[in-house]
């Protein structure tokens, strides 16, 4: 019984090796592949516009159209 513990104990330990080298082996495909290879992590999606303005692109105010002053 100790012999058939030991032998499940390490095929076990056999497929979670094989398991991490194939989860890093698809990392390392997945970095190949994207487009910003080598470039800083940005903080926020769309850095063209300031972060938490709120307003969608499409929006004339967010394109810096000014509001007409109030009378």
């Amino acid at each position: 019984m100790e012999r058939l513990h030991s032998v499940g104990t390490a095929t076990l330990v056999a497929l979670m090796a094989a398991h991490r080298r194939d989860l890093r082996a698809r990392r390392v495909a997945d970095a190949a592949d994207s487009p910003r290879r080598g470039a800083p992590a940005r903080r926020h999606a769309d850095m063209s516009r300031p972060a938490g303005h709120g307003l969608a692109p499409e929006t004339p105010f967010a394109a810096g159209a000014r509001q007409a002053p109030r009378d």
